[in-house]
């Protein structure tokens, strides 16, 4: 992965975030000797990567060696729908208290509570603005304790999806940056996540 933002011409990259199997649910910020095992998830995330002093943050989840369980595919799209509905509320105008009252919130407004009990399943989302510095503004995490921030065009965030279950299944990491359009939002990070990508298979 690295060789590739590299051969696109990034220059430089600040860190990792490498997690696999149980260390993704949830996502662990301790590194392990443990080797990985079929039908894991291993999350990726690169962060901060350097272009003409932009940072731009990468994360996306893989699948090793084997074919996904159904509960594995439920996870996974789940945290693909949640970066699709969150592109579709992305637009100028917008503020950043909307869109962390808006945002997607599996067990509420994405999949039923059912689902997650039956799953035991949790999840995590927030959104940064990317620019010279991670996690400037606008952003959200919470409505009641950030600034609210009108979105404008050329605002470029970094929104952070993740929902793990508990169990041997694992958990999801996706982060896609966007930048604000006149009518709505623009993919910048390119590389695909909309299905599974398997490993050594």
């Amino acid at each position: 992965m690295i060789k590739a933002i590299y051969e696109a011409g990034g220059e430089y990259e600040e860190g990792w975030v490498v997690n696999a199997g149980d260390r993704t649910n949830p996502r662990s910020f301790n590194w392990s000797d443990r080797p990985l095992r079929p039908r894991e998830f291993l999350s990726l995330e690169a962060c901060h990567i350097n272009w003409c002093g932009y940072k731009v943050c990468y994360d996306r989840t893989f699948l090793v060696g084997a074919k996904p369980t159904d509960l594995q595919k439920e996870i996974y799209q789940t945290a693909v729908e949640m970066q699709s509905r969150f592109q579709e509320l992305l637009k100028p105008g917008i503020t950043t208290h909307e869109l962390a009252e808006k945002k997607p919130r599996p067990g509420k407004n994405l999949r039923t509570i059912e689902q997650l009990k039956q799953w035991r399943a949790q999840w995590s989302n927030h959104m940064g603005g990317m620019g010279i510095a991670w996690d400037s503004a606008p952003y959200f995490y919470e409505k009641e304790d950030d600034p609210e921030i009108v979105m404008e065009r050329n605002m470029t965030v970094a929104y952070h999806a993740l929902f793990w279950a508990e169990g041997e299944a694992g958990g999801v990491a996706i982060e896609n940056t966007y930048r604000v359009t006149e009518t709505g939002c623009e993919t910048l990070t390119k590389w695909p996540y909309e299905e599974i990508m398997i490993l050594g298979l």
